[in-house]
Parts: C-alpha cells; structure tokens; sequence
C-alpha cells in the first residue's frame, strides 16, 4: 500500500487552505487545481475524494449535479480540520509550545534577576514535563469555548 498522503493529499489540502485564505473565490472546479499541482489529473481526483470523505472531512464540495467533464463537484471551501492540519490555525499543541517559547523568549529580557528565573523555569516546564498538562487544559478550553462538548 502506498503513501498518499505526504506525496499527493497533504500538498492538495495545503494548496486550497492556501487559496481559499488568499481568494475568497466561491468554487475551485478539478481542472483549476489540476494546473497547480505537479501530478495526473486522476491524482487530483483521487486526492479530493480522499479529503472530502475522511471523517470529519477536509474538504467542502460544492452541492448539486456533477458535469461529466468534472466528474468530481468543485470544491467550495475547507474545514476548520483541514486549516489546522496545515498550520493555519493554532492546535493545543502549537499553542502549547508558543506559549512555552514566549516565557523562555521574556525571560531573555528580564532585568530582575527572580522574574527572570521564574519565567525561565516556567517556559522550561511548559516545553517539556508540563506541555500534556498545558495541552489537556487548551484542549478541554477549545472544546467548551466552541460548544463541542
């Protein structure tokens, strides 16, 4: 069984996080997508039938009939799964380590010497034996904020 998700699926997904941030375009139709990736046109199809079927999906295909020449509906947008996926948008994790950096980052310009070392030790604990705790509790923030519990 072969890889798809680094070679093919994942460089689709970034590109429409990508596109869909930069244009605020309503459809990105299979020959659109086809010119900006670096692979067969069944590749593209098989990648976008991938990321919309997975669960939660990626992908948000446009509702309606399919034309024979698409034979794949155009994709109208991308889930908040898909932006965290790629990066643009914070995990528990990703804010878990820049919050760790950021104490470690003022503790670097902290003349109190006591101050200092407080944040020093705290961006250290936040980095390393404290960041399950730090994500379990962002996680557990996320979830109540966004009504998903």
């Amino acid at each position: 069984m072969e890889d798809t998700w680094v070679e093919r699926d994942l460089p689709l997904l970034t590109w429409l996080v990508s596109h869909f941030d930069q244009y605020f375009t309503d459809t990105v139709g299979l020959d659109q997508l086809a010119q900006h990736y670096d692979g067969s046109l069944d590749d593209v199809e098989r990648g976008l039938a991938a990321l919309s079927s997975a669960q939660p999906p990626y992908l948000l295909l446009a509702p309606g009939e399919m034309s024979m020449a698409d034979r794949l509906a155009p994709v109208s947008g991308v889930t908040e799964r898909a932006r965290r996926t790629v990066g643009a948008w914070p995990s528990p994790e990703s804010l878990a380590e820049a919050l760790g950096r950021a104490l470690v980052t003022a503790s670097e310009s902290e003349p109190d010497p006591v101050k200092k070392s407080k944040l020093r030790e705290l961006g250290s604990f936040t980095l390393g034996a404290g960041r399950d705790l730090l994500v379990d509790i962002t996680s557990a923030f996320i979830t109540k904020s966004t009504g998903l519990n």
